[in-house]
C-alpha cells in the first residue's frame, strides 16, 4: 500500500469518527432542546398555579375575615383536591375548622402543615396544635341517651 492510499484510509477513518461525534452531540442537543421545551411548558403551568394561589389566598382571606367559614372550607378543599400539597389550603382550611370548632379536622390540616413546612411550625403551627390539644382534653365526651 503506499502513502497515499494509507493516508487516505486513516483520513476516512477519522471522517466516520467525526461522522458519529457529530450525530452523538446533535442527538444531545435534540434531547436538551426537548427538556428545555418541556420545562418551559411546565415553567407556565407552575406560574398559573401561583397566580391562581394568590386568587385562592385574597379570596380565602377575605372570606375568613367576613367568617364565611363554610365558604372556606369549600375553596380550600378544592384547591387542596387540584394542588394537594399547597400550603395556604391547608392553612385556611385548618382556621376555618378551628373557628367552627371542628378540633379533630383542624388539628389533622395543621399537623399536615407542620410535616411538611418546618419553618412554619413556631409561629403558625404549634400555637394552634397546643390550643387545640387543650380543647380536646377539656371536651367531655357526649352521653349518648338510649
Amino acid at each position: 500500500m503506499d502513502p497515499l492510499e494509507t493516508t487516505l484510509k486513516y483520513l476516512a477513518e477519522d471522517v466516520e469518527q467525526i461522522k458519529w461525534l457529530i450525530m452523538a452531540m446533535l442527538a444531545v442537543f435534540l434531547v436538551s432542546t426537548g427538556y428545555l421545551i418541556y420545562l418551559l411548558a411546565n415553567l407556565k403551568k407552575l406560574i398559573k398555579a401561583e397566580q391562581g394561589g394568590n386568587d385562592f389566598r385574597n379570596r380565602a382571606k377575605t372570606m375568613l375575615n367576613m367568617n364565611d367559614l363554610d365558604g372556606v372550607i369549600k375553596i380550600a378543599s378544592e384547591r387542596i383536591r387540584r394542588f394537594p400539597g399547597e400550603l395556604f389550603a391547608h392553612w385556611y382550611l385548618g382556621q376555618a375548622y378551628y373557628r367552627k370548632k371542628q378540633w379533630h379536622k383542624a388539628l389533622a390540616e395543621f399537623n399536615y402543615i407542620y410535616d411538611i413546612a418546618p419553618s412554619w411550625r413556631h409561629r403558625f403551627v404549634n400555637p394552634f396544635i397546643s390550643d387545640i390539644k387543650g380543647q380536646l382534653q377539656n371536651t367531655k365526651p357526649e352521653i349518648i341517651k338510649g
